[in-house]
């Protein structure tokens, strides 16, 4: 038995991952939000997405040492992105990416070395 429910490109996405309304500066091109209950309703799980440019001082609070979602900076030499990701998140090789993960290895941020656009991911199985 179970109960999914995905919600894509949804403004209220940001709100519903992060807890705290979008800053200014800060563009959402895709997200992708997904929430499922199993085993009669008793275990939760979620996923989620998105692709953003944001000023360099909303990076900083996510990168934050000790305080930020995703603390861990990653080794970028050893990293494959999913071949299920959606054909926006990420579309580079993974050599085109600063890499960040959250501490406990469900998260990470992918930052374009390039063009410093922002792709973020978390999941909860």
């Amino acid at each position: 038995m179970g109960c999914d429910h995905t919600s894509n490109d949804n403004d209220k996405n940001f709100r519903e991952i992060f807890r705290f309304p979008k800053p200014a500066g800060v563009t959402i091109y895709h997200s992708e939000l997904w929430h499922g209950r199993h085993l009669f309703f008793l275990l939760g799980e979620s996923s989620w997405r998105m692709e953003m440019d944001a000023p360099d001082a909303f990076v900083s609070t996510l990168t934050a040492t000790g305080q930020g979602i995703f603390t861990r900076h990653a080794d970028n030499s050893n990293f494959v992105l999913s071949s299920q990701r959606p054909s926006w998140f990420a579309p580079k090789a993974s050599s085109a990416y600063e890499r960040w993960d959250t501490e406990d290895g469900r998260g990470s941020l992918f930052i374009d070395k390039q063009t410093k656009r922002l792709y973020l991911s978390d999941a909860q199985l």
